[in-house]
């Protein structure tokens, strides 16, 4: 079984609730639990991290996120996955993940955190922060 890792995350405090809903989403096998939030600052703990620290610089790329060791805060750099899968849905209607007797699974390659893209895997459209800040918040309920 994995280890539980801590983060801590800055966050502009008008980014809180969106990040927050983002990592609740139910029925996420990467959702994460939420030790700690208050105004701009987000603490949570997760056994793999990777999706739910991609999500945050996604959503907020001026979010800064530093890992909780021994007492100790470390910056993370380059802990996110090179491909995504299932996460994000991709907006061409003519993908092959958007035909219904194709029931095939959504992977897209993180092109950049900074600014925020993506790519899918199928049909080569770009996904850009504003697409995905959208379907995060879609997925969470809002």
């Amino acid at each position: 079984m994995s280890q539980v890792r801590c983060f801590v995350v800055k966050l502009p405090p008008d980014a809180t609730p969106s990040i927050r809903r983002a990592l609740r989403i139910l029925g996420d096998p990467y959702s994460v639990k939420i030790d700690l939030e208050r105004e701009g600052m987000l603490e949570f703990s997760s056994s793999s991290p990777s999706y739910a620290l991609l999500k945050i610089s996604l959503i907020c790329p001026s979010a800064v996120i530093r890992e909780r060791k021994n007492g100790m805060e470390q910056e993370v750099s380059d802990a996110f996955p090179e491909w995504v899968e299932d996460t994000f849905v991709c907006p061409s209607k003519n993908c092959i993940t958007a035909q219904p007797k194709e029931p095939t699974k959504a992977r897209f390659k993180v092109v950049s955190v900074n600014p925020p893209k993506i790519q899918c895997y199928y049909c080569g459209r770009y996904i850009d922060q504003g697409a995905l800040a959208s379907q995060l918040s879609q997925d969470s309920g809002l």
